[in-house]
């Protein structure tokens, strides 16, 4: 997995070995249950059965992680293809799974924007701490990556407790001013961050 994923993730079965072996680690069942379906999947995957591979992919959690680490193991498996029809499958297979992280993103987005800037950059156990962005990134998933919630998490990371949309002319100069006195008058002129709530259902997408 490291050569076909990356060596920025770890090694996932030396942790589930020390997880399983003291069973204070394993919180409930459905936490020992993800490990089976993600065992499962990663077999599916690695005997290239994409079709059972969807449905394990359908009942994890980290769907959308998954779903991206399909894309950069079939990519992976590109460079390994020896004739083009096969690197064509694999590039088409390897979309399919980008596109349904994508539907996943975009239904967390809808739902709540920070929480879906949450999703992609928080550390994914079963995947050996790796984050949807990191697998993303190494996987050259461009559309994903150039999705509205990775555009907001950047921002979110430049402006920090700044609130962002601020663009007019008027509130600029307010920031300005308030970076030259030092923060002083900060409190006063530039408007921070408010949390918002959402009681929208989300929908979750499906592989075709």
């Amino acid at each position: 997995l490291e050569i076909l994923i990356g060596d920025y993730m770890n090694q996932i079965y030396n942790t589930l070995h020390e997880q399983t072996t003291n069973p204070k680690n394993i919180n409930d069942s459905s936490e020992m249950l993800e490990y089976v379906y993600r065992d499962l999947f990663l077999w599916a995957l690695l005997t290239h059965r994409i079709e059972m591979a969807k449905l394990f992919l359908t009942n994890m959690k980290t769907r959308i992680c998954a779903a991206l680490i399909v894309s950069k193991i079939l990519k992976t498996y590109q460079s390994y293809a020896s004739d083009n029809d096969s690197k064509g499958i694999l590039k088409t297979e390897a979309d399919d799974f980008e596109s349904y992280a994508i539907e996943c993103v975009r239904c967390c987005y809808n739902y709540d924007k920070l929480k879906a800037c949450e999703i992609i950059i928080r550390q994914i156990k079963f995947f050996g701490s790796v984050t949807c962005l990191q697998v993303a990134i190494a996987a050259d998933d461009k559309a994903f990556v150039h999705e509205e919630t990775c555009h907001l998490l950047l921002t979110n990371i430049w402006f920090d407790k700044i609130d962002p949309v601020q663009t007019s002319t008027k509130e600029i100069i307010k920031i300005f001013i308030s970076l030259l006195t030092l923060g002083m008058m900060a409190h006063s002129l530039v408007l921070f961050r408010t949390v918002e709530t959402s009681d929208s259902k989300v929908s979750q997408p499906s592989l075709k």
